[in-house]
């Protein structure tokens, strides 16, 4: 218990429950050291959000060449010791790589200078470059895997917080998975991703609760929908609107082709399908009716029984800051993803897999 070791620039943290170990290991995490924290015998917190996700048992910490912070998740249930050992050793060779990368990339850049936040006083700014990068690999037994990536993009106009989350959800099945060891008569049958926004809570000498965030786009969507989108909290403030466009949206978000535009005069631009990310599965973009936020149903994987599907949902939405008590957080955005795999047994009764991966993400003041 309470192992940790400084081998050059990564700094490892194994089965640590003690306090002072805990946070120097989040003040370590810096754009100098990838730091992995890991434990194989109980769940791991994130030491970014203090957060505690079942069944994960390692994670990752780095800042890429544009000076984002990256966090990666690695979880999975019915899994052996040795194999959390191997998923921890692929995940750290895979991103100290990228870590590696970046590092050489950013010789020549002032990464004091694009960490600063830019506050705004006036109506024009820009998304710029990701503030967060949160992800990880989800692996439900031999059965199926997640990969997953969100996006998390920030301006400030006046004093409104305008935010972006872009997802990356690939889903694989143990017949599409080309890693060895995964059941190939299990095949992608369902999927859905849900995004939502909740107030945050904290608790102290009383309770504080922050703004409702609200939306105010999600992508894909089913059919162009062209309108202007205004603020939910400022009445005088319109935000921009959507318009048809055949620009690629290469060298924004995820690098997705896009067929749509989001333009302001507030240079909040971002590009998003009107249809669907991908032909197989089948895409349905729904209207979450209890919550604030968008759902997207994913089915008719079965044409390509042996392909991973990558799909790219995301949202725009705004909140204000929590008054009159300063709060470290000012709303929450959840995605919750369900992959459903299926076992045809032909004359018996199908066997049916079910995975689900959640991820919350604060809104910081400043991330």
């Amino acid at each position: 218990m309470n192992f940790y070791s400084i081998n050059d620039d990564v700094i490892t943290f194994a089965n640590v429950n003690d306090p002072n170990l805990i946070n120097m290991a989040k003040e370590l995490i810096s754009p100098e050291h990838l730091v992995i924290i890991y434990n194989l015998e109980k769940n791991v917190k994130d030491l970014l959000y203090d957060q505690e996700y079942e069944n994960t048992f390692g994670y990752l910490y780095y800042y890429n060449e544009l000076g984002t912070l990256v966090r990666m998740r690695i979880s999975g249930d019915m899994l052996s010791e040795n194999s959390k050992k191997i998923e921890l050793k692929k995940h750290l060779e895979i991103n100290y790589e990228k870590y590696k990368e970046a590092k050489v990339k950013k010789i020549n850049n002032d990464i004091e200078e694009l960490m600063v936040p830019v506050l705004l006083s006036t109506t024009t700014c820009d998304f710029g470059i990701p503030k967060l990068s949160l992800g990880g690999t989800d692996i439900h037994g031999d059965y199926s895997y997640i990969v997953h990536e969100h996006l998390l993009y920030r301006c400030d106009v006046g004093t409104n917080y305008i935010f972006r989350v872009e997802s990356k959800v690939q889903f694989t099945s143990g017949d599409a998975a080309v890693e060895p060891g995964y059941d190939d008569n299990y095949q992608s049958n369902y999927g859905i991703i849900t995004g939502e926004l909740f107030k945050h809570i904290e608790y102290g000498y009383g309770t504080w609760y922050s703004a409702q965030p609200k939306k105010l786009d999600y992508f894909p969507k089913n059919e162009p929908a062209y309108r202007t989108i205004t603020s939910g909290y400022n009445i005088n403030l319109t935000l921009g609107r959507t318009d048809s466009t055949s620009v690629s949206a290469s060298e924004t978000g995820f690098g997705i082709s896009a067929s749509s535009e989001f333009s302001s005069s507030l240079e909040l631009g971002y590009f998003y399908q009107e249809t669907r990310t991908v032909s197989v599965p089948n895409m349905n973009a729904l209207w979450l009716s209890q919550t604030e936020g968008a759902a997207w149903e994913f089915t008719g994987f079965s044409l390509t029984p042996d392909k991973a599907v990558t799909v790219y949902p995301g949202m725009l939405f705004e909140t204000i800051p929590a008054s009159p008590y300063a709060m470290r957080y000012n709303g929450e955005y959840h995605v919750n993803i369900h992959f459903k795999t299926k076992y045809d047994r032909k004359y018996l009764w199908d066997l049916y897999q079910n995975q689900y991966v959640e991820e919350i993400i604060l809104l910081d003041v400043m991330i």
